[in-house]
């Protein structure tokens, strides 16, 4: 007796090991959001042009981030519902995102301000909820660039974007103090083609991404020609 008492004891031990193991399993499998946040990027094609609106959408989750399936993004206010099937996924150190950067509004409309809701979907259809508003002063919609600026906080921020011949983004950051003149900058990024100055406001929430400067003589078109 005392062997199959033995003997059931350990199959008992065995198979609460397993559901124990099935628990960790199922719960380390649901999806874990962070944060969410929507910036407004108002998108200058040249200097005589009003901007073009649109919303970008970026979502911190503790899950992993390769395991996503789709974003879905919904206003409140007006109704307006995206979704992501294809997000782009990045890390940075222990963090990671899900995002996308070109959430366009209706045709003939604006991106709607106040309350959005996000829901995260991973491979297997567990799904997450955050959260984020969106607020921007509409006078910007009818602010060409060289006013873009005056619009804007005194504590706006201005960063620069440099690209290739291919529009692939190389450098995004402050501008250096060496960088007063085009020479300075190729001499740091020799293959860079032009440049989009990038002013924020709202801890990012609104972004003004003014027309490209060319930096070389261009053998094709950059962003923001005609």
């Amino acid at each position: 007796m005392r062997g199959v008492r033995a003997f059931l004891r350990r199959c008992a031990v065995f198979v609460c090991g397993i559901f124990c193991f099935i628990a960790v399993s199922c719960a380390d499998s649901e999806p874990r959001v962070v944060s969410a946040k929507g910036s407004v990027v108002f998108d200058y094609a040249s200097e005589d042009s009003f901007p073009v609106a649109r919303l970008a959408v970026f979502v911190q989750t503790e899950s992993e981030v390769r395991r996503v399936s789709s974003v879905q993004v919904d206003s409140r206010e007006s109704g307006y519902r995206w979704h992501i099937s294809a997000p782009r996924m990045f890390k940075s150190g222990d963090r990671q995102w899900v995002c996308y950067t070109n959430l366009l509004p209706p045709e003939h409309d604006r991106v709607p301000q106040g309350a959005y809701d996000v829901r995260y979907i991973d491979a297997a259809g567990e799904e997450a909820e955050a959260g984020f508003t969106i607020a921007y002063a509409e006078r910007l919609l009818r602010t060409k660039a060289d006013g873009v600026s005056a619009e804007l906080p005194a504590a706006a921020e201005e960063s620069v974007a440099l690209y290739d011949a291919d529009d692939v983004l190389i450098y995004f950051g402050r501008r250096k103090d060496s960088w007063n003149e085009r020479s300075g900058i190729l001499r740091d990024y020799g293959t860079a083609a032009y440049l989009r100055r990038c002013i924020s406001a709202d801890g990012e929430r609104v972004v003004c991404l003014l027309p490209a400067e060319p930096l070389l003589a261009r053998t094709k078109k950059v962003r923001g020609d005609e």
